[in-house]
């Protein structure tokens, strides 16, 4: 878990990539896909609190990455959604994962 924590989120742009051509925004071949660079090294995950800020910086990353590529509607929120998921996947950390699915979970019954 140690590596984990020294190394930086690099899903976002993989991601952001996949994001781009998935709501149909069109790019110049050699235009970088946006991305964030998230630090967490000094976050203790197994914290209730760690976890929490580190879920926070990934919804405010999210936010700024998919705003580039979809500025408004479905595409943004979709965008959102699969870059919080790939980021809590790649930093697999159990209270992180807790606090994305009860998110989830949250967000199904508001919609309902």
């Amino acid at each position: 878990m140690n590596t984990k924590l020294n190394t930086t989120l690099s899903a976002f742009s993989l991601i952001a990539a996949l994001a781009l051509s998935a709501t149909g925004y069109a790019q110049s071949p050699s235009a970088a896909a946006p991305s964030v660079t998230l630090r967490y090294s000094e976050l203790d995950l197994l914290s209730a609190t760690g976890a929490h800020t580190l879920y926070q910086r990934i919804q405010n990353a999210a936010f700024h990455v998919c705003r580039q590529v979809a500025p408004v509607g479905i595409d943004n929120v979709k965008c959102r959604r699969t870059l919080i998921d790939a980021a809590v996947a790649d930093v697999n950390a159990p209270a992180l994962t807790a606090l994305n699915a009860g998110k989830k979970s949250s967000e199904l019954s508001a919609s309902r």
